[in-house]
């Protein structure tokens, strides 16, 4: 039988055989607790503002959950299509990324995302009372409507998925009202995290 000494050293492991400054600026030591800091390694660190959060928040609550079925990111920014809608005919609500973060995500089709996307509404006139998406595809040129569920700096129309549209372009309309529009541009898509 080897022999085996009582005294057996610990290995060390390979980051803490580097000298404390080298550590620090690979960025993967953290001030030990004798030093008065949190002891350990860093594992990706993300620190948001109040701005951030509260954004990320506001969008949060008016967010869609929904099925990547399209992606375009030949012209800058990224263009995703999503299908949303659990009851009745699928909407896709077509958007322009906001903020960058669908290609940080690397977003790819058949991901399922929380998504707000936010169009600007052109020519509103009064509705019918009914719900319809022209085409199924909420984009611009499309024509809209729905009922009114909440109005403000960004409104909420029932088009059989919520649509959000900006407040100014839907001026004259407040809740419970059916209202009809095209609309105009590119929505302004933002990508929620959930984790």
């Amino acid at each position: 039988m080897p022999f085996r000494s009582r005294w057996r050293t610990r290995s060390r492991r390979s980051d803490e055989r580097l000298p404390f400054k080298a550590a620090t600026e690979c960025g993967r030591w953290e001030e030990p607790t004798w030093l008065g800091g949190a002891r350990g390694y860093r594992r990706d660190p993300v620190s948001l503002d109040f701005e951030q959060l509260a954004f990320i928040e506001k969008w949060r609550q008016r967010a869609s959950r929904g099925v990547v079925v399209a992606l375009d990111g030949r012209g800058g920014p990224i263009v995703a299509t999503v299908r949303v809608g659990e009851l009745g005919p699928p909407v896709e609500l077509r958007g322009r990324d906001a903020t960058g973060a669908m290609r940080k995500a690397r977003l790819s089709i058949g991901d399922r995302i929380f998504i707000a996307v936010e169009y600007v509404a052109k020519d509103a006139v009064p509705g019918d009372g009914g719900q319809a998406v022209s085409g199924g595809l909420v984009a611009p040129g499309a024509t809209l409507e729905g009922t009114v569920t909440s109005a403000g700096d960004v409104a909420v129309v029932d088009c059989g998925a919520d649509v959000l549209v900006r407040g100014d372009s839907l001026v004259g309309f407040s809740e419970g009202d059916s209202v009809r529009f095209t609309v105009a541009e590119e929505g302004r898509a933002y990508l929620i995290p959930t984790r």
